[in-house]
Formats: C-alpha cells, structure tokens, sequence
C-alpha cells in the first residue's frame, strides 16, 4: 500500500473512543496537530492509548 494512503486506511477503520478520538483530533483548528504520516499517527496513537506502564513493561520484556 503507498505511504500516502496508511494513514486514511488505519483511520478508516477505527472503531468507539478511537474514532471519537480521531474526529475530535481532525475537528482542531489546528491542522498541524492532525498526523499526515504513518509514523506520525503510530506516534500519536502510542502515545495517547498505551500507559507509560505498560511500555515500561514492554521494554523490560525485550530486555530479557
């Protein structure tokens, strides 16, 4: 899939809170704030979803 078209797929398919958070994120006057790479968004969404607990965990698990 092109670069230029991951990022309107993923959000095409988000469901409940991630679809209302992803409306009131693109509903901003700030178009800077809205993600326009595949990064960005996987960023964004990691950021925003997954608790610093839990990455923390994560990279303790990789560290073993």
């Amino acid at each position: 899939m092109p670069a230029e078209h991951r990022v309107r797929f993923a959000t095409s398919e988000f469901t409940n809170f991630a679809l209302f958070w992803w409306s009131d994120l693109c509903n901003t006057n700030n178009v800077a704030v809205v993600p326009q790479t595949w990064n960005a968004l996987k960023q964004r969404m990691k950021s925003h979803f997954v608790p610093p607990y839990c990455q923390r965990d994560l990279r303790l698990k990789l560290q073993l």
